[in-house]
């Protein structure tokens, strides 16, 4: 192996080493990792601390001709993902004062239009959460896809928040849920009458004793559900509804903040629930919730003035 190649790879280990220290997610860890061995095969045998920035410019020309196994170009998003694990890497060789050529501001990311949120309404969500029953399947998984549903509504939880959960995690009595987000950051999410009843009901028909809050039904071995299988069988009950539009678990989560939002609920709070660490992320929903935006417009738009008002105007 060339020792460029050697030096690029320690230094990775190293990045990914001090990731690890400050908390970082074993999905994160996974995901900057396979980013920045992507980069070091590209560069070939030249060192991390060599690239010019005309070498990166044609990095980011190659990510945007770069095509995967299925042989689609790479998203706007997945490209912005590689250079701001790039940016993440250079900035952690700046702080541990590497002699580089290059600095993590001048990385550019591509310009990605806003995407339109999708989100279900009212009679969607009310067909989505009475699938599960007409999916002719046993019982049990009956149950548990119910409990899915009802808990990512009633809580906005992300898919992988969601499919670690353990048994032990649920307080019943104060219909909440202590969750470890991205960045291994803990936030309080509550639970609805409804997800109340759903998840006691299934596990009240489990006979097994895994610690996973939702586990897979269908093999021998009681294992954890995978978050793939959990996309599935959202797919699924979405089909069985007669939903035309793509649902997946996120689009739960987005019904959740977008219901929040459409019964006056206060973005900070939405925040807090949804565990943004930016409000600039949950303001993205105020596009799509147009009760909470009439009720702002009527009340604060051409609002009957006192006769005080009137005289300071004046």
């Amino acid at each position: 192996m060339d020792d460029n190649q050697l030096l690029n790879q320690n230094l990775i280990k190293e990045f990914l080493n001090y990731l690890k220290i400050k908390g970082k997610s074993d999905c994160t860890l996974s995901s900057y990792s396979y980013a920045l061995k992507l980069f070091n095969k590209w560069i070939g045998n030249i060192s991390i601390e060599q690239i010019t920035r005309a070498k990166l410019t044609e990095y980011q020309v190659y990510l945007g001709e770069l095509k995967p196994k299925n042989k689609i170009n790479l998203s706007l998003n997945s490209q912005s993902h590689y250079l701001i694990v790039l940016r993440s890497f250079l900035k952690y060789l700046q702080q541990q004062d590497h002699e580089i050529n290059i600095r993590s501001e001048m990385i550019e990311l591509p310009k990605i239009n806003d995407r339109e949120i999708t989100f279900l309404d009212k009679s969607e969500l009310k067909r989505l959460l009475k699938s599960p029953f007409k999916h002719k399947t046993k019982l049990i998984i009956k149950l548990r896809n119910k409990a899915i549903l009802e808990l990512l509504f009633s809580t906005g939880l992300r898919l992988r928040e969601l499919t670690s959960l353990n048994k032990e995690q649920i307080n019943f009595e104060q219909r909440e849920i202590t969750v470890k987000g991205k960045g291994g950051k803990i936030r309080l999410v509550f639970l609805s009458e409804n997800a109340i009843d759903s998840l006691k009901n299934y596990l009240e028909a489990r006979e097994d004793d895994h610690h996973a809050l939702f586990v897979c039904h269908n093999k021998n071995i009681i294992a954890r559900l995978s978050p793939r299988a959990v996309q599935l069988l959202v797919e699924k009950c979405a089909k069985l509804a007669k939903i035309t539009k793509q649902v997946t678990p996120h689009t739960l989560r987005r019904s959740f903040a977008v219901d929040l939002l459409n019964n006056g609920c206060n973005i900070y709070f939405v925040q807090k629930l949804l565990g943004h660490s930016s409000i600039s992320t949950t303001e993205r929903y105020l596009t799509v919730s147009n009760n909470f935006l009439k009720e702002n417009y009527n009340k604060f738009h051409n609002r009957k003035l006192t006769p005080k008002c009137k005289k300071d105007i004046l």
